[in-house]
């Protein structure tokens, strides 16, 4: 052996990859195959694919210019072949160096006959490390090139996640910007579903590819809803600029698709969702089948999420506060257990809550219970049942006027902005402010309402204006938001003027705003409390002048009604 390569025997069945010095035992052996028994949907329709005979390839997500996740972690890298229980060498080359890695695995039987399955865990490679790739069999030579190390981050949803650069303000510069972050790197799966768990993608949308005009424009170039993703390139060029790392973004989207359709069996039976009623797309667990269960065994650091559109339309709205955080419990669970341990099973989850969809203020029901539901109706995240998951919060951000339709709001740069910042402080551990300041106590002290914000420095006050009281008789149609005046604020607490409203009306709101000019330094208390039946209705991002006229609810934003 020479001085400058290592040997690593590695011992592969499936997607389990253990290095060792001299054996594997059987018992820590899993497999994974091809499944080409599959179904794809166009239109709401199921096409049978035809069997093929397995041919010596990566799985379609492995491909030249990817990113693989960066130690501490190791990479799996992992493939199919016909020559079961044949010996595979893998060569892996540093740009930097003339050293060289060389790993070997045996080739498994996968659940198919006469598919065979491989998998390689590599050492752990330091950030920026680029590679070039070989794997040798009896069939050929199999090559990956320009391969660099980083963070990994699945980007997944419907149409708001599915909104391409092209159609966000102010895609002319993004375009143009775009080339100038060449250790970003972006792949998109294609609109894909299945009846049953498929091991590789059946087609991609984009291929691993360095950010361009080109690469984010889509293809055909320009035109609406073809890859890639805004939310997606946002949120990690804006990581990637904060933290100097290279950032591998992994697009699997379909608009118009409920969560259900991305959960699995295991899943949705956590929260009894067993409908057997086939509607394309829109059926439970095809998308999981068809566009995260063949990216399960790749290693992955978190993954951000933009849906709840299309379940708030659904008659069991209210099931959205238990199908999602099981969702998530359960795509930690099988990225971890499908990569051997290398994805983390509490790896980082962020979301996006639904923007105002339409500046009718009697609405009450749809999006408002998903927003309240996306944070399992606590009122923010992370919280005891949903650990690690961060948010960004989009309620001030409506498109009413977007020429894509009022559920599609065309400013991405803030929402990922804002995702970023959640990402930076909850994923990273940086010392961001992500959320606006919550409410820790109320107290009602004659004519005047105290507010406490709990674990914080000092509160800000940058205008005195920009808070409402929410006034009501006795019927709940005759409540109405009247502004009224901060007339004092201490280190922690601010105090509004109460006397706003009629003597024959009952406050029972209260409205704040980080626009309206609260700046918070320090940290927060994430609980609300509730004097004399007043709900505070925390809109954090939501500017004053807009409250008027958005879903005005106790589900308002991410508020916590007592």
């Amino acid at each position: 052996m020479g001085a400058s390569s290592r040997l690593i025997l590695t011992v592969l069945a499936g997607l389990l990859m253990l290095v060792v010095n001299n054996s594997a035992s059987p018992q820590n052996v899993i497999r994974m195959g091809v499944d080409f028994e599959n179904e794809r949907d166009f239109e709401n329709s199921w096409v049978q694919t035809s069997q093929k005979p397995v041919a010596f390839a990566f799985a379609k997500h492995f491909q030249d210019e990817m990113v693989l996740q960066r130690a501490p972690q190791r990479a799996n890298i992992y493939g199919f072949s016909p020559n079961i229980g044949r010996r595979l060498k893998m060569t892996v080359s540093y740009s930097d160096s003339i050293q060289s890695d060389i790993y070997e695995t045996i080739v498994k039987q996968g659940p198919k006959p006469g598919v065979g399955v491989w998998l390689f865990t590599l050492n752990p490679m330091a950030t920026g490390t680029t590679v070039s790739v070989q794997v040798e069999g009896e069939n050929g030579v199999l090559t990956l090139s320009d391969v660099i190390f980083g963070d990994v981050w699945v980007c997944s949803g419907q149409s708001n996640m599915e909104f391409t650069v092209n159609m966000m303000l102010r895609a002319k510069e993004e375009l143009e910007d775009a080339h100038n972050y060449p250790n970003i790197r972006i792949f998109a799966a294609a609109l894909n579903s299945s009846k049953t768990p498929l091991d590789d993608l059946l087609a991609v949308m984009e291929p691993w590819s360095k950010p361009s005009n080109a690469s984010l424009g889509g293809k055909p170039w320009g035109q609406p809803w073809n890859f890639f993703s805004a939310v997606c390139w946002m949120y990690g060029k804006n990581i990637h600029k904060a933290l100097g790392i290279p950032i591998g973004l992994v697009d699997t989207n379909w608009g118009g698709t409920p969560v259900e359709a991305w959960s699995s069996p295991d899943a949705l039976a956590k929260c009894n969702v067993t409908s057997k009623v086939v509607n394309g797309p829109q059926t439970n667990s095809v998308l999981w089948n068809a566009m995260v269960h063949p990216l399960l065994g790749m290693t992955i650091y978190g993954a951000i999420w933009y849906q709840g559109e299309q379940d708030a339309n659904h008659p069991q709205v209210d099931r959205y506060a238990c199908t999602f955080p099981a969702m998530i419990d359960d795509w930690r669970v099988k990225f971890h257990s499908a990569s051997k341990g290398e994805t983390s099973d509490m790896f980082p989850f962020g979301f996006v809550q639904l923007s105002a969809s339409s500046p009718d203020p009697s609405i009450s029901f749809g999006f408002p219970n998903i927003r309240w539901h996306q944070t399992a109706d606590y009122g923010y995240v992370p919280n005891a049942r949903m650990q690690n998951v961060f948010m960004a919060v989009a309620m001030d951000l409506p498109g009413f006027s977007s020429k894509f339709g009022g559920i599609h709001p065309q400013d991405k740069t803030d929402v990922g902005y804002r995702l970023s910042l959640s990402g930076l402080n909850y994923a990273y551990g940086k010392k961001e402010v992500c959320q606006g300041p919550l409410p820790e106590k109320i107290s009602i002290i004659g004519d005047h309402i105290n507010i406490t914000y709990g674990n914080v420095q000092t509160v800000e006050v940058r205008d005195w204006s920009g808070f409402e009281l929410l006034c009501a008789a006795s019927s709940s149609s005759d409540r109405v938001w009247l502004p009224t005046s901060l007339v004092a604020n201490y280190a922690n607490t601010i105090s509004l003027f109460l006397n706003v409203c009629l003597k024959s009306q009952k406050v029972l709101g209260l409205s704040l705003s980080n626009r309206a000019g609260v700046k918070v330094e320090g940290g927060f208390e994430n609980m609300l409390i509730s004097e004399a039946n007043l709900t505070i209705y925390d809109t954090f991002m939501v500017t004053n002048s807009m409250l008027s006229a958005l879903e005005l609810s106790p589900y308002l934003l991410s508020i916590h009604p007592i």
